[in-house]
């Protein structure tokens, strides 16, 4: 339970760190860069069990926006992975 927590504060932080990478609101139509970062920068990153984290990624991807669809298809494919295939996974994409 501990590494699931772990895990859900990483992705939670991820999304408060590029949430706050504005000093005001996007506007639509209003375009950002977003930079590419070794993931082994979150907390807890390499002591995670995947596995466990995979069905809440999935859920997520019930209704992807046309900019993860595609990632959101291969995840898919690993819901009988183990938690390194899932990380390498994450991690590439």
């Amino acid at each position: 339970m501990r590494k699931k927590n772990i895990l859900n504060g990483a992705i939670a932080s991820c999304l408060m760190l590029l949430a706050g990478c504005s000093s005001e609101p996007l506007s639509q139509g209003r375009s950002f860069d977003v930079e590419k970062t070794a993931c082994s920068y979150l907390p807890g990153w390499n002591q995670d069990n995947f596995e466990e984290a995979l069905p809440a990624l999935l859920r997520s991807c019930q209704r992807p926006n046309k900019d993860w669809s595609s990632f959101c298809r291969g995840l898919q494919s690993y819901q009988n992975a183990s938690s390194d295939e899932i990380k390498s996974y994450l991690e590439e994409n």
